[in-house]
């Protein structure tokens, strides 16, 4: 493993000036914190920038989760709530290895995790990337999984349940309730607002659809849009888990 510190790399490649680096110093002499996080801290560079130099100083290849396409067979080898856990992302898949992207590619406790959710033999290749990216990819998976529940759940949406739901007064059995589709589509928005730590969720009836919003570290992100027609259900779902009371108008 290479001597050069994170500090001196980029100073000595012209990235960091020495005004800049001598703040780091000074910084880290009173400072238990590592170069890097007073580097994020200070705001000198970007996090792109810190995981580009750490791939060069280490000879671990960086990698751009956000430019490349990764297969639906890849990402979904391993369930997703496992890959936050570890908070890597595989993105190539081969006959006998797979290439992940970490931020800390020494955190061995998480690749030797991650080893024991593939075949025995298969080797696991580590790659540089940021927080941001893994986030990304992670975030259109949890996305994706909400989706593809969601679709589902649509398939078994037929008209006596729409017609039952017009009023949303009109309340369903508490057993039909848990076995409406509209109530899986419910349980799979909150489920996915749970897993992206969204702030708020916000259904948004419109005039030919229903969009389904999530704040996301502070930015509203649309992830969902549903038929119109099942506006008023998801509604009295809702209200119903809120232990809202509804009244006639």
């Amino acid at each position: 493993m290479s001597k050069v510190t994170l500090l001196q790399y980029l100073e000595n490649n012209q990235i960091v000036s020495k005004k800049d680096a001598n703040k780091v110093r000074v910084e880290r002499s009173r400072s238990p914190k590592s170069e890097e996080a007073i580097l994020r801290e200070l705001d000198i560079i970007d996090n792109e920038t810190i995981a580009k130099a750490r791939s060069a100083i280490f000879g671990i290849p960086y990698i751009d989760l956000t430019e490349i396409s990764i297969p639906e067979s890849t990402i979904a080898e391993v369930n997703v709530d496992t890959l936050q856990n570890f908070n890597v992302v595989p993105f190539e898949r081969g006959d006998n290895y797979v290439k992940i992207g970490m931020v800390d590619p020494f955190d061995v406790q998480a690749t030797q995790a991650l080893q024991q959710k593939y075949p025995f033999g298969t080797r696991v290749q580590v790659y540089i990337t940021t927080q941001q990216s893994i986030n990304f990819i992670l975030d259109q998976r949890v996305g994706d999984v909400m989706s593809s529940e969601v679709t589902e759940a649509l398939e078994d949406v037929e008209m006596p349940v729409q017609e039952i739901n017009q009023d949303p007064n009109q309340i369903l059995s508490g057993e039909e309730l848990r076995s409406a589709p509209v109530s899986r589509i419910v349980n799979a928005i909150l489920q996915y607002a749970v897993t992206a730590a969204a702030s708020d969720i916000h259904v948004e009836p419109m005039e030919t659809k229903v969009r389904v919003r999530f704040r996301i570290n502070g930015v509203m992100t649309e992830r969902l849009v549903l038929p119109k027609t099942l506006a008023p259900a998801i509604v009295s779902r809702i209200k119903i888990l809120s232990n809202m009371i509804l009244l006639k108008q």
